[in-house]
């Protein structure tokens, strides 16, 4: 038989059932070996599984004791913190207590102040009225300083043009003199002027005035005023005066004892011309100013 045949046969044979690898067949020895092998593997793992768990158990230990510490510590901080509240609401407490207490301050200064504005506002009203009667009386001392006591009264007025514009558009279209005495104890009186004229008089003539002033002594005096009063412009080069007098009208009110400050005036609504006054060659305008007299008179007093 040739040998192509042979491994034919031997094909047959594989291409007729499936061949497995044969496992050897083990000895008593043999599996004494594997045996201890086993065991040995055994022992390994329950050795590594306990010190995995002694591992974990350390690890757990470990993570218990950081706990315990952060515990402590977060404790000790909440303490620290509770303290800090503690005098927080301490500090609170005292801050409400001054600020209640300085609440009181204010409340009995702020009664102090006010009593004090009070104060002081009586006493600048007691200043005013002494104020005013302090100007009042430097008025009388100015007065009775320029006053005169014979009856006569000589009157200078200054600024005469812008005076008499000013009358002329009524802004005062008068003005009053300083007051003037018969004497000492005698009748008070003054003047009263018209730069541009009253009643008739008005725009072309100065208008002059004699009242009787309500006085200290009156009720010593004889009533009705029954003295005859003499008006005078002044001339001032040396030439002669403008006069004019009346006698008193006893019937009047004008000269009846004053129920008033002052009586109504009386005098001469035509008492001297503008012409007359501004005349330059008659003597009357000096220095824009011209001087009035009025002269009662005392001779039977």
């Amino acid at each position: 038989m040739c040998s192509n045949c042979h491994h034919s046969q031997e094909s047959g044979n594989v291409h007729g059932a499936t061949n497995y690898p044969t496992v050897p067949s083990t000895s008593s020895r043999e599996k004494g070996k594997y045996k201890v092998t086993e065991n040995r593997f055994g022992d390994d793992l329950a050795r590594d599984v306990e010190g995995l768990a002694l591992e974990g158990r350390d690890m757990d230990a470990g993570v218990a004791d950081q706990l315990k510490r952060a515990i402590a510590a977060s404790s000790e901080k909440t303490k620290i913190l509770q303290y800090g509240v503690r005098l927080v609401d301490e500090k609170a407490e005292s801050n409400a207590k001054k600020c209640k207490e300085q609440e009181t301050v204010f409340k009995d200064l702020a009664k102090i102040v006010e009593k004090q504005e009070k104060t002081i506002l009586g006493l600048q009203n007691t200043i005013a009225m002494q104020n005013v009667e302090i100007a009042q009386l430097s008025m009388k001392v100015n007065e009775l300083s320029v006053t005169s006591f014979n009856g006569t009264l000589i009157w200078k007025i200054t600024n005469y043009r812008e005076k008499k514009r000013n009358a002329i558009n009524h802004s005062p279209a008068s003005f009053y003199s300083d007051c003037f005495y018969t004497s000492h104890y005698g009748y008070k009186m003054c003047g009263r002027v018209y730069l541009n004229g009253d009643g008739i008089g008005k725009g072309t003539h100065l208008s002059i005035f004699f009242a009787i002033k309500k006085g200290e002594y009156d009720s010593f005096l004889k009533w009705p005023f029954k003295q005859r009063v003499c008006f005078r412009l002044l001339n001032q080069s040396g030439g002669s005066h403008v006069e004019d007098a009346f006698r008193p009208d006893p019937t009047s009110s004008s000269f009846s004892r004053p129920e008033t400050e002052m009586n109504i005036a009386s005098g001469c609504p035509l008492f001297v011309s503008h012409e007359i006054i501004e005349n330059p060659l008659k003597g009357f305008l000096k220095n824009d100013t011209i001087c009035l007299q009025i002269q009662v008179n005392t001779s039977d007093l």
